[in-house]
């Protein structure tokens, strides 16, 4: 499995639906998308944003240790590649391509 992995907390809310939108568009649709919600719960209406696979990740720690802990909890699942991105970020229509 392909993962794009991604970190929300509050401050970042603000820009998660475009994130969404962004990975909703990618060409290949052979990943699924795992978020670690750092201090946030996230609301029915942005999950129902989600058109691809999710897997999400709770944790309430600094933004560093929520990635560690993230990326320990996904490397013990069987996977090809991890990429990296911002929940702040707008991804390219083939940036998993």
């Amino acid at each position: 499995m392909n993962y794009v992995f991604t970190t929300v907390y509050p401050k970042s809310l603000k820009f998660f639906r475009e994130f969404i939108r962004s990975v909703n568009s990618q060409t290949s649709n052979d990943f699924s998308l795992f978020i670690i919600c750092n201090g946030v719960n996230l609301s029915k209406n942005f999950l129902n944003l989600i058109k691809v696979n999710f897997l999400i990740y709770n944790v309430d720690d600094t933004w560093q240790k929520a990635r560690l802990k993230g990326l320990k909890f996904l490397l013990k699942k069987k996977l090809n590649f991890v990429i990296f991105a911002d929940s702040d970020d707008v991804l390219h229509k083939d940036r998993v391509k």
